[in-house]
């Protein structure tokens, strides 16, 4: 989103707000936007989170707690207030720094809006945090080979779990809880599937040496011996490949031409030349993961 920020606006003040621009979402309305006053007359009996510190305690930890020191815990009422409130400023923010008359005034309201913005979807995110820990659990992601990958499994799981806060609609009546979880999980399954995908091919080549009497962890392939069978697999089995199939390989990865530039060349559109390069993917895939269980170096 382009702005034409006024001459009066300081580089401090046009970095924060395109800091809360990442906020991309107008928010939801409803009715209890009619009398604003009211809507933020009732004072919280907690501080607001400082989330930089809390995301700081999370990764510089080796077994990182999600619970911060001070548990963060909101009851249904102040919650669904919490949402009110975010979605409140949210649209005054977005309402004042896309104005077609941007002043010095909607500067300044865009800034105490979007101060407001943030501090809610924090709270928010802080006070549902214990939700990443608690699916972690429930979907076993505690043990086993995922312990290695814990950093970057959590770090996506949080990611779900603010894009969720962002997306959630209090006024259709259910619990966040409901909705976050089901995001938080979702992501969980993406993680596993990209963990087992990266693991797998270490997993075969260990099922293999086994089959042979060969102890992996006392034989280290280093990565050129890889790229050395890689590519030997992939040239004994080139020619499985059909002629089209070999010569898009050839225009993608060895020209790197465009799919609209390969399309014109084979005669097909680019949506078909795309579709074409999955299968071939695939097939190629289908090729290294059965030939992992042979030793030909």
């Amino acid at each position: 989103m382009n702005i034409c920020f006024p001459r009066s606006t300081t580089k401090a003040e046009k970095d924060q707000i395109l800091l809360y621009l990442k906020e991309k979402k107008r928010g939801f309305y409803y009715k209890a936007f009619k009398s604003p006053d009211r809507l933020f007359k009732k004072s919280l009996t907690f501080q607001f989170p400082d989330i930089e510190q809390i995301w700081n305690k999370i990764f510089s930890e080796v077994d990182p707690n999600l619970q911060p020191e001070a548990k963060l815990i909101l009851t249904p009422s102040e919650e669904k207030l919490s949402f009110w409130r975010f979605n409140y400023a949210r649209r005054k923010f977005h309402n004042n720094i896309r104005s077609p008359n941007l002043n010095r005034h909607k500067i300044l309201e865009a800034l105490k809006w979007g101060k407001v913005m943030k501090e809610y979807r924090d709270l928010l995110i802080v006070a549902n945090l214990g939700l990443v820990t608690a699916m972690m659990q429930r979907c076993g992601f505690k043990t086993g080979i995922y312990k290695n990958y814990s950093h970057e499994i959590i770090s996506d799981a949080i990611c779900a779990l603010i894009k969720s806060v962002s997306a959630f609609d209090v006024g259709r009546g259910f619990k966040f809880s409901t909705y976050g979880c089901r995001a938080i999980i979702k992501s969980l399954y993406k993680s596993r599937k990209i963990i087992h995908a990266r693991n797998a091919r270490e997993v075969l080549s260990d099922i293999a040496f086994a089959k042979i009497g060969f102890n992996s962890d006392e034989h280290v392939i280093d990565d050129d011996d890889e790229k050395r069978y890689l590519n030997k697999v992939l040239n004994n089995n080139i020619h499985k490949l059909l002629p089209n199939e070999r010569k898009l390989l050839n225009f993608r990865f060895l020209e790197s031409k465009k799919l609209s530039d390969i399309g014109k060349e084979l005669g097909i559109t680019a949506e078909a030349v795309r579709q074409m390069q999955t299968r071939i993917i695939r097939k190629l895939r289908f090729i290294i993961t059965n030939s992992a269980s042979e030793i030909r170096l």
